[in-house]
């Protein structure tokens, strides 16, 4: 198989692997026991934590361990309720779904949501931002990198003009780690959402980073593990490997980045000399180059991404978190009106193991699925 959905999930590398495993038999005991074998998962999980900190540019007592963004992100939106009868709240209109369905919730509350539109190449402002502020507004929720077209949002400019308006900035930095230097003091960010599994980690696992944590009230209530903000006992062994996960990709980064780019280049080359109707979708200015976004003119996504499985090509139409939808892409349809670009597009994402070889393979089989729809009709 060829995976070239790394935007959607990315396999767990060895090197974690081997610490999930290696805790997995030896740190059974429970870390909030005062015992000996209690006392040492203890501080295993309190150096884990002081390392996942250390990769964001953060203090261990601002990280909150939970079952990776989606959660993270909802306990966020879910604290204006709590702290307010009402108010605005900013995000955009091409923003994950555990923010989108969210923010539905949050109307139902009380609460007045400013969805803001993007360019077509799915750019946003910080005027935009700017402009959008009211004397009542709690929130603004955006991501870093949107993951279906890599397009990059203003975030640091945003971050800095939302703190002097001691307004809640909350990112969703889940495509972002990897390609992008992620510092939270950096990015003036109150809350930060991010998913192990985006990162060669494990799935069901993830932090929340918060800059106040004496603020943030638990939506998860119980016992008093991670610092009273999150109930239930700790999975040591995956939090491991997400801690192994994080300073990996942190060591890594520029290497990756680089990699990315060449792969990128030479797809994009690719396409070009096959001179194959296919249009990239997405700011090419503002772009992370791990995810390329594909219209491939004349051929429906659903079609292509079918022809590609049988040749053992994994690639995908859309947000992983929307699997099995048949709805088009929520992000396309907020960038373009045009219902065959919608409906004609693929995303493709790079990973470490990322080889130009199998880029050769896709556009091939792009080749191929040409001749035999397009110009077959014509």
């Amino acid at each position: 198989m060829i995976y070239l959905d790394h935007a959607a999930t990315t396999p767990i590398s060895k090197h974690v692997r081997d610490v999930i495993s290696t805790s997995l038999a030896d740190d059974w005991a429970n870390a909030s026991a005062t015992y000996t074998i209690g006392r040492e998962a203890k501080k295993k999980l309190n150096d884990a934590i002081k390392a996942i900190a250390r990769a964001i540019n953060a203090r261990p007592d601002q990280i909150i361990v939970t079952s990776g963004a989606t959660e993270s992100t909802n306990n966020v939106i879910r604290q204006l309720p709590i702290r307010f009868e009402s108010g605005h709240v900013i995000t955009s209109t091409i923003e994950h779904p555990s923010v989108m369905k969210t923010m539905e919730w949050l109307e139902t509350r009380g609460f007045e949501v400013t969805y803001l539109p993007v360019n077509e190449l799915g750019e946003l402002s910080v005027d935009a931002v700017e402009q959008a502020i009211r004397p009542d507004t709690k929130l603004v929720s955006l991501m870093a990198v949107n993951n279906e077209t890599g397009v990059r949002f203003p975030i640091k400019e945003i971050g800095k003009l939302l703190e002097e308006k001691e307004i809640w900035f909350h990112v969703d930095s889940v495509q972002a780690v990897g390609t992008t230097e992620v510092d939270m003091r950096d990015w003036s960010t109150d809350f930060t959402s991010f998913s192990a599994h985006k990162f060669n980690g494990p799935k069901g696992i993830g932090i929340l980073y918060c800059k106040d944590p004496h603020h943030y009230v638990s939506v998860i209530t119980g016992g008093g593990q991670n610092q009273g903000h999150r109930a239930g006992t700790e999975n040591l062994p995956y939090i491991l490997g997400m801690a192994a996960a994080f300073s990996d990709v942190v060591r890594d980064r520029g290497v990756h980045l680089d990699h990315y780019a060449s792969l990128e280049h030479y797809l994009i080359s690719a396409l070009h000399k096959s001179e194959l109707p296919i249009e990239i979708n997405g700011s090419r200015r503002y772009h992370s180059p791990h995810i390329l976004n594909l219209w491939l003119k004349g051929i429906s996504s659903s079609q292509f991404l079918i022809l590609a499985d049988l040749d053992g090509i994994a690639v995908s139409a859309g947000s992983a978190c929307s699997a099995g939808s048949v709805e088009p892409s929520p992000v396309l349809k907020a960038m373009f009106t045009d219902r065959n670009r919608i409906n004609e597009s693929i995303r493709v994402s790079f990973g470490p193991e990322t080889t130009t070889d199998e880029l050769d393979q896709l556009v091939n089989l792009l080749i191929t699925t040409f001749e035999r729809i397009v110009i077959k009709k014509k």
